[in-house]
């Protein structure tokens, strides 16, 4: 009996043995997609609950990691947001029964980093942080290890186990899977000169914040780096004054062709279009104005100065407004000394440069919009300290020469060679026009008229390439007195040693907006008076006791049957007078003439 009763309990503890093995075996860790926006694209997409630091569901990991996010802006070391992240929500893999975690040479590369930042705060380096409880690599268990910094060592006496290097980790400024490559030096800082600052530290976290998918630092918003308060507030009036001048002057122009299109005809039309590009272009300041600078300049988080496309509406719009009207006005001003030349030089009749105007808004419109998509495709926008405006190539050197330089250089070469040419050929016909003793009052009055505008035009826009130019060679020693100087600084303050100016960049924005502005020249005459005489006559004056201007010659009538001479003046529109555009509301109206002083009447 005691026999029987020894041999059921062994067999009961082997039975109980292996149905716990078995149990112990297939317990594995619950697998569920990452929920947390600020651990989004940091190379996995799965985590399990509880963590290592007691929270039971990612609804509390995530508002308990949110007391970090200040950590993670300030960027004290290259990959404190992954192993926050590994922290709060462990990496899972349904083939390992354990969540996987930061491996401990990245826990101690943010402890280097951000420690000191957290004290200076009064914050101690939390406990669930230390980095003795971390796993170390090639020691029996999996980890997430950075193989840019990686340094520990594998122990020989203990079997090898790959490491996990996060996939499609963000390094370069886009996605890049990345081997498991350890280092040989802890001290190896991928290249940077100076040893006491880790990659991505940016030692002034005051004024500067690490932008992990650009690998590099970027100005937060509102502070001062280039220019200072003072500077700011002047450009604000400055470019508030500018641009509502050109923004109204352009305007007029748009609205006074709108009352009397038949006015504007080849080769002067492309003005018009010039002056409704600048009136667009000129309302980007003013937006930047209404919503602010942060609201256009900065990125989506509030956090930085936009440095790599577009992460708001407002910079979306002005960057839009800006770049794509900034060169299709220069296209314009190319197909306006087109056009002058057409007529000038080849003798072409205003309809047959009217039939080829498709041609010209094909040129005008498209050509910018293929600039635009290639700069946004290949995220080249960046944002102006200075005037908080979105544009390409504020803070990169090839985008400048690229996108702004070599196009504006460009348009102003063929425009002027155009212009040229149009003058030597109105010169010629002024020549000829004289030795038959023809009258060339109205051919000098026009090539003053396109002289004028051309001066105005030509100058501005050589001013504007030549400030660009001015920010070409002087941007990437600027950038380099700001790395030294200023990002890697200790103190708060950036102690720089070359500057730009800003009487320089003010330049630059006004001449950019006086070329709208003088392009109201053409309408500022007296027939743009009449015309809006006409058009208040037609839509507002039509129950006035005052009679029309078109019942007019029915007075001169009734005066020359009661023999009254020049009681009454005749209203002279010498360009109105026997007009040919019969829909023209002055069309009947026949010239008076003259004789002993006296003006007779039309013939009934």
């Amino acid at each position: 009996m005691a026999s029987f009763m020894f041999s059921f309990l062994f067999y009961w503890l082997g039975l109980s043995s292996i149905w716990m093995g078995k149990t112990k075996a297939a317990k594995k860790v619950v697998c569920e997609r990452l929920r947390i926006p600020l651990c989004e694209n940091i190379g996995y997409n799965m985590t399990t609950m509880p963590n290592r630091m007691g929270n039971e569901d990612q609804l509390e990991a995530k508002s308990k990691i949110e007391d970090f996010r200040p950590l993670i802006k300030v960027g004290c070391a290259r990959h404190i947001k992954h192993f926050i992240c590994s922290v709060f929500a462990p990496m899972c893999n349904e083939d390992v029964d354990y969540p996987i975690v930061a491996c401990r040479s990245m826990c101690e590369e943010a402890r280097k980093g951000c420690e000191a930042v957290m004290k200076r705060f009064g914050y101690p380096w939390p406990d669930g942080f230390k980095c003795k409880s971390f796993p170390v690599s090639n020691q029996g268990k999996i980890c997430i290890r950075n193989p840019r910094l990686e340094t520990d060592a594998p122990n020989p006496n203990t079997k090898a186990v790959p490491t996990v290097s996060t996939p499609r980790l963000m390094v370069s400024g886009g996605d890049k899977d990345i081997k498991s490559k350890p280092t040989q030096d802890a001290t190896v800082h991928s290249g940077i000169k100076n040893p006491t600052v880790l990659p991505g530290n940016c030692a002034n976290y005051k004024k500067f914040v690490y932008v992990e998918k650009k690998e590099r630092c970027a100005a937060k918003c509102g502070e001062d780096v280039y220019f200072d308060k003072a500077n700011k507030q002047f450009s604000d009036v400055w470019l508030l004054i500018w641009s509502t001048i050109c923004f109204v002057s352009t305007m007029v122009t748009v609205l006074t062709y709108l009352v009397d299109r038949s006015r504007f005809k080849y080769p002067e039309r492309p003005i018009i279009y010039l002056a409704f590009c600048y009136n667009l272009y000129s309302a980007a300041y003013l937006i930047r104005l209404i919503a602010k600078p942060e609201g256009i300049s900065c990125s989506a988080d509030g956090d930085h100065l936009i440095i790599d496309g577009l992460n708001t509406a407002g910079c979306s719009i002005v960057f839009l407004l800006l770049y794509y009207f900034g060169m299709a006005s220069s296209l314009w001003w190319v197909l306006l000394t087109l056009t002058w030349f057409l007529s000038a030089a080849l003798k072409w009749s205003q309809e047959a440069i009217a039939n080829k105007s498709t041609y010209f808004h094909a040129v005008a419109w498209v050509i910018p919009a293929i600039q635009t998509i290639t700069a946004l495709s290949t995220r080249k926008v960046d944002a102006d300290e200075l005037t908080g405006l979105c544009y390409v190539g504020n803070q990169n050197v090839e985008s400048l020469a690229g996108f702004v330089l070599a196009p504006l250089c460009i348009y102003l070469v063929v425009g002027t060679t155009f212009l040229l040419a149009g003058f030597i050929s109105l010169f010629r016909i002024r020549s000829v026009l004289k030795d038959r003793d023809t009258n060339t009052r109205k051919l000098e009055k026009l090539m003053v008229r396109i002289g004028v505008f051309s001066v105005l035009y030509t100058l501005p826009a050589t001013a504007v390439i030549a400030c660009f130019v001015y920010e070409y060679s002087n941007m990437e020693s600027w950038q380099k007195d700001v790395e030294t100087n200023c990002m890697k600084a200790v103190t708060d303050e950036c102690n720089l040693a070359t500057k730009p100016k800003e009487e320089i960049y003010m330049v630059r924005h006004f001449m950019s907006l006086v070329v709208g502005i003088t392009s109201g020249m053409w309408v500022w005459t007296l027939k743009t008076c009449q015309s809006w005489q006409l058009c208040y006559y037609k839509n507002f004056a039509k129950n006035s006791q005052r009679k029309p201007i078109k019942q007019q010659p029915l007075l001169v009538q009734i005066s020359t049957e009661k023999n009254i001479q020049s009681r009454t003046p005749i209203p002279d529109y010498p360009e109105l007078c026997g007009t040919s555009n019969a829909s023209h509301p002055l069309s009947n109206l026949s010239c008076p003439t003259i004789e002993n002083g006296q003006h007779l009447s039309a013939p009934v």
